[in-house]
């Protein structure tokens, strides 16, 4: 693909629907049709866009997708006045058909004259005549080069680290380091493994090079951790002078996190080593919502390829996944949240409204477990939340010190 900006996608657009406001017969033209309205966004089509895809339905028999986007957008066309609903039940169809990974999020369908998006993701659907299809052109921004991909949930990284932390996690109540204390000082691991992959600390791999540094036995290892912690509690100007620069390199981490005293477990070898594995893993891709499976792996005490789910199953505890908990909290409230941000006839007096509405949200989850629910809602809500900071202050020259702005919280 070559970069394409959002003005010159918008003219692109205005110059097909010209172009093409005469066109009828769905066999004749269609491939060529969607081959040019892929070049209005830098597709070069041949590369990533599949032609008469054939498809072996579920219920039997054989269909052949019109245009297709393997994972992304299946397109279904048809001649001009037919209907788009049967083109949509089509598509569908061959959706479901489809390998998991190769199902898309968008479904498109077109008689020539009419436009109809489907995102499958957030179950919404937008309307727009080829005229009117350079004002209607954000809704096809995914296809945009510079448009993120979708998230895949709990993807081979998120559950290596989730299994690998739960054995930890095992490895310590075996030990017997139990109650609270185990809890906060698995919330303050976790807390480095992302830190340390994502610049926070100051380097990358900060806290994986300080513990590969202890000793193999791990006799030294609870004593170098109880330091850190201090020391990530203290501001730059506050720490001694002679401090071990190993550990004056990190960075002060605010909010307390770190100021709670707590005892620290004594290592040997073995606990060491699980550490160490956790540590090592790049945990700048991984999703929040491991704590889910991380929660499953540690009732299971199995390993993650075992079939048995009786613990769970026994305890009646269930983690939400990614996906289904987007599937409720995106009809719940998102989907209108987001219709706000994008509405046509948007003001900033309505975005100003909108943005004093967010921090008045409340988010109940009474039976939260390993609070997936509410660390997913509350991304998804600082994700508008940092939309609508960039729509009403995103002209401004100078510096802007979004943190002043930033009013989406969870409790």
């Amino acid at each position: 693909m070559s970069r394409i900006t959002r003005n010159l996608m918008r003219s692109n657009l205005a110059a097909f629907a010209a172009k093409w406001q005469q066109a009828r017969r769905e066999k004749a033209l269609a491939q060529t049709f969607w081959l040019r309205f892929y070049e209005c966004f830098g597709i070069r089509p041949e590369d990533v866009a599949l032609y008469e895809h054939e498809v072996h339905k579920i219920g039997g028999g054989v269909g052949f997708i019109d245009s297709f986007i393997p994972g992304l957008l299946i397109v279904e066309h048809k001649s001009r006045g037919k209907s788009l609903d049967v083109a949509f039940d089509q598509a569908a169809d061959y959706a479901l058909a489809l390998p998991e990974a190769e199902r898309p999020r968008y479904i498109i369908t077109s008689d020539f004259a009419r436009f109809r998006l489907t995102d499958l993701r957030s179950n919404t659907t937008h309307e727009c005549t080829l005229a009117q299809l350079a004002k209607r052109a954000d809704w096809f921004s995914f296809l945009l080069e510079d448009e993120p991909a979708e998230i895949a949930e709990e993807s081979k990284i998120d559950r290596k680290a989730a299994y690998q932390v739960s054995r930890l996690h095992q490895a310590l109540l075996d030990a017997r380091f139990i109650g609270h204390d185990l809890e906060v000082f698995m919330t303050r691991l976790l807390f480095c493994f992302f830190a340390d992959a994502t610049g926070i600390f100051g380097e990358n791999r900060q806290f994986a090079r300080l513990v590969q540094r202890s000793r193999a036995d791990g006799k030294d290892l609870g004593a170098l951790l109880t330091q850190l912690f201090q020391v990530l509690d203290q501001p730059r100007d506050a720490r001694q002078p002679t401090l071990d620069e190993d550990l004056a390199a990190f960075e002060y981490i605010n909010g307390s996190l770190f100021a709670e005293p707590a005892r620290i477990p004594a290592f040997d070898h073995d606990l060491r080593a699980l550490l160490l594995e956790c540590a090592e893993l790049d945990w700048s891709g991984i999703s929040p919502a491991i704590f889910g499976a991380m929660f499953q792996g540690v009732l299971e005490q199995h390993h993650p390829h075992d079939k048995r789910q009786a613990t769970r199953r026994e305890l009646g505890a269930h983690y939400t996944s990614e996906r289904n908990i987007l599937r409720v909290i995106n009809p719940l409230c998102l989907d209108d949240l987001r219709a706000e941000l994008h509405a046509s006839k948007r003001t900033k007096a309505s975005l100003r409204a909108l943005y004093d509405t967010l921090p008045t949200l409340t988010f109940l989850d009474p039976a939260c477990g390993c609070g997936n629910f509410l660390v997913i809602a509350y991304r998804e809500l600082r994700r508008l939340e940092m939309d609508l900071i960039a729509a009403l202050w995103g002209e401004q020259r100078g510096v802007l010190d979004v943190s002043t702005l930033c009013r989406a919280n969870v409790h």
